[in-house]
């Protein structure tokens, strides 16, 4: 009987340093950081729009309808915004991802503001657009972001 409570006693004591130290090991480790995998998170979401127009493309469906446009907007977002609550390292790649994401919302918001027709919104899209266009240069120049040839315009 002393046995079994004395051999309770060390198991239960093993137990809590292993749990201790794992404990340890984690709050040692500090916060998971996004810098590393942002790019990667990124060029896959430019890989998902380019995808989703080349099937447009290939099924002759309007590439530049509301429906078509929002699409776009959806794959990206469906693997940016994992981002949004990320932790970052790097404060200005930080902002720069939260401006990419923000992109996606201003695009909603012009494809709610206007007819895909009217010349507001090519207004509003073209910015949008453009400011897009220089994060993704700015992300492929500053943090090393790679995407295929094919997508250099899209």
């Amino acid at each position: 009987m002393m046995f079994k409570s004395k051999m309770l006693l060390v198991v239960a004591g093993c137990l809590m340093l292993t749990g201790l130290t794992g404990c340890q090991a984690q709050k040692d480790a500090g916060p998971d950081y996004a810098d590393d995998e942002a790019m990667e998170i990124i060029a896959e979401s430019v890989m998902a729009r380019a995808d989703l127009v080349d099937k447009y493309e290939e099924e002759g469906v309007d590439t530049v309808s509301m429906k078509s446009l929002q699409s776009y907007i959806d794959a990206e977002r469906e693997h940016v915004n994992k981002l949004k609550t990320r932790v970052f390292e790097d404060s200005e790649m930080q902002e720069n991802v939260l401006a990419y994401i923000n992109t996606l919302d201003d695009a909603d918001k012009a494809l709610e503001n206007n007819p895909v027709a009217s010349a507001e919104f090519h207004k509003e899209w073209n910015s949008i657009y453009d400011k897009r266009s220089r994060l993704l240069k700015e992300f492929v120049d500053e943090y090393g972001l790679k995407v295929d040839e094919k997508l250099r315009g899209v």
